[in-house]
C-alpha cells in the first residue's frame, strides 16, 4: 500500500475516532475537492443522488448551524456507506492504529456487541448525542446466519439527564437508544420456518377415477424452499399446484403441492399425497372403454 493510500484510509479512521475534529474535516475536504466550497457542492449533489431530500450541507465538518439532516435521510446515507466495502470495514473497527503509531478507540461502544456494524457517532452542545447505526442480526432464537437482517437507523438530538461537559453522556445515551431500537426491531422479525406457523394449511380434496378407484388427499411434511425473514404480520399467500399423474398410484404418492409465498418468493412447500393407493383400471373396464 502506498503512503498516499495509507493517508486516505487513515483520515476516515481518525474522523470516526475521539481525535475527530474540524481540522480533519477541512483537510479531507481539500484533499477530495481542493476547496471547501467545491467539497460542499459535491456532498450536496451526493445527498441529492441518495434521495436525501431534507438534507442541507453547508460545511465539511457538520458544525455549521446551516448543516441539517433528518434520521430518515441519514439511514439512506448509512445504506450507501455499508455498500462501500472499505467504509463498511472502517466504521466497524473498535480501534484503529494510525500511521503515527497511535492507537485510537472508536467512540461507538456498541461495537462490543455481536453483529454491530457501526456506523458513526457525533455530539455537540447544539446537536446533542447522535448516532448513525447498523447491526446484522438474526431474529431472536434463530442461529442461522442466512436469516440475518440489517436494521439501519439514526438517533439525533439525544440529551442525557446526566450530561456533563464534552458530550460523553449525550453520546452514551444515543448509543443506548440505538441498542434498544435494534433489540426491539429484531423482536418483530421471524424466519419463515414450519415451526413459526401456528397451524399448517388445511386440504380438502380427492383423486377420483372413471373406474371408481378413489383416494382422499393429505399434506406431507413441509420443506423450506427459500430462506425468508419477514416482519410479523406481513401478508402471506397460499398457492396450489397439481401434477398430471396416471394410475396406478401407491399410497403416499405425490400428486401436487401447496406453497406458502411471501410476495413472489416460495418460502415453504407441502407435498400433496394420496392417502391410499389408486388402482389401475381392471381388464373388463378397459375392454369396454378402450
Amino acid at each position: 500500500m502506498s503512503p498516499r493510500a495509507v493517508r486516505r484510509r487513515s483520515s476516515p479512521r481518525a474522523s470516526s475516532s475521539p481525535s475527530a475534529s474540524y481540522n480533519i474535516a477541512m483537510t479531507l475536504a481539500e484533499w477530495v475537492s481542493a476547496t471547501e466550497t467545491a467539497f460542499v457542492a459535491r456532498e450536496n449533489a451526493l445527498a441529492a443522488s441518495l434521495g436525501m431530500a431534507d438534507t442541507t450541507i453547508t460545511d465539511p465538518s457538520g458544525f455549521d448551524a446551516g448543516t441539517r439532516s433528518t434520521a430518515i435521510d441519514l439511514t439512506k446515507l448509512g445504506n450507501a456507506a455499508l455498500a462501500n466495502p472499505a467504509l463498511a470495514s472502517i466504521v466497524a473497527e473498535r480501534s484503529a492504529a494510525l500511521p503515527s503509531g497511535q492507537t485510537v478507540p472508536n467512540f461507538n461502544t456498541a461495537l462490543a456487541q455481536p453483529g454491530w456494524l457501526g456506523i458513526k457517532t457525533g455530539d455537540s452542545d447544539a446537536a446533542g448525542g447522535c448516532l448513525l447505526f447498523a447491526a446484522r442480526r438474526a431474529p431472536d432464537g434463530d442461529d442461522n446466519p442466512d436469516d440475518a437482517v440489517t436494521p439501519i437507523g439514526a438517533v439525533l438530538g439525544e440529551h442525557s439527564l446526566l450530561a456533563k461537559p464534552g458530550g460523553e453522556d449525550d453520546r452514551a445515551a444515543a448509543i443506548f437508544d440505538a441498542v434498544q431500537a435494534v433489540d426491539t426491531a429484531m423482536k418483530g422479525y421471524v424466519a419463515l420456518r414450519p415451526s413459526a406457523l401456528s397451524t399448517a394449511p388445511t386440504l380438502s380434496g380427492q383423486v377420483t377415477t372413471a373406474w371408481g378407484s378413489t383416494s382422499s388427499l393429505e399434506l406431507g411434511s413441509p420443506a423450506v424452499v427459500s430462506s425468508v425473514v419477514l416482519r410479523m404480520g406481513a401478508a402471506l399467500s397460499l398457492r396450489e399446484h397439481m401434477l398430471r399423474t396416471s394410475a396406478p398410484l401407491r399410497a403416499g404418492a405425490r400428486v401436487g403441492s401447496v406453497e406458502l409465498l411471501f410476495g413472489d418468493t416460495i418460502a415453504l412447500s407441502w407435498p400433496v399425497l394420496t392417502a391410499r393407493a389408486v388402482e389401475a383400471p381392471g381388464f373388463f373396464w378397459r375392454l369396454q372403454h378402450d
